[in-house]
């Protein structure tokens, strides 16, 4: 969704929302998060601790989170839904809890107890916008 905006600025004239529900990264937000994690290592080697990892369901952010601290497995990680976006976008309609943990269980990501519909959600969310 970064990319689309990039090109078309939300609320610019004639913006449609593209659709583009529970967005994953692109090649370049792979590579940046793999370059976050070098620089989480040195700080790791360097005496820093992390004790907590927490990350929204949202796809980008557990994507983000698990290549972002790859090799620090021993951080214990928690999926929380009340640290994802409200929504203003496609981009923040979330995926099914079951997918979540077939893709990201393996990968240390417990989505096992989220709420079947654990994104934003209201019937009257574009009115809330003005």
């Amino acid at each position: 969704m970064n990319e689309f905006l990039g090109k078309k600025s939300y609320g610019s004239s004639n913006f449609k929302d593209p659709g583009l529900f529970d967005t994953r990264l692109t090649s370049r937000g792979i590579e940046q998060a793999k370059d976050l994690n070098k620089v989480l290592v040195q700080r790791l080697e360097s005496g820093e601790s992390f004790d907590l990892l927490v990350a929204s369901p949202l796809h980008r952010t557990l994507q983000t989170a698990t290549l972002a601290f790859e090799g620090l497995e021993h951080i214990p990680r928690v999926v929380n839904p009340l640290v994802r976006e409200r929504m203003w976008l496609s981009s923040d309609v979330g995926t099914d809890p079951a997918s979540l943990q077939a893709e990201f269980g393996p990968l240390g990501w417990d989505c096992t107890d989220l709420p079947a519909r654990w994104w934003y959600h209201n019937d009257n969310w574009e009115n809330e916008k003005e």
